[in-house]
């Protein structure tokens, strides 16, 4: 399994909430190979950074709705409306423990 990690951050709480109703998940479950999200949030003195984490079954699920651009983030205009700082770039890492592993041992 690959996670694909990306973060962007805003300065009003407001956009905070604005981002969080457009986070795609409708639109990542039904991506082939799939496997789930984590939309991490920390508030701070200065604004608000979100963390997002996708979960995908292979490097080829994510090319296959990202293309050969899959290292670039895929951000809608609507949300770069609302975020003042986004990360151009995600990273991508292979899950080598998970919660359900635990469980098998």
């Amino acid at each position: 399994m690959i996670a694909r990690l990306w973060s962007a951050r805003t300065e009003h709480r407001h956009n905070a909430d604005a981002y969080q109703d457009l986070f795609p998940l409708d639109a990542l479950a039904v991506v082939a190979g799939f496997r789930g999200a984590y939309l991490l949030r920390r508030d701070h003195d200065t604004g608000v950074e979100f963390v997002s984490l996708t979960l995908f079954e292979s490097l080829d699920a994510i090319r296959g709705f990202a293309g050969d651009a899959y290292r670039t983030a895929t951000v809608s205009p609507a949300a770069r409306d609302v975020l003042d700082d986004v990360d151009d770039h995600v990273r991508h890492f292979t899950v080598v423990l998970a919660p359900d592993d635990r469980a098998a041992r």
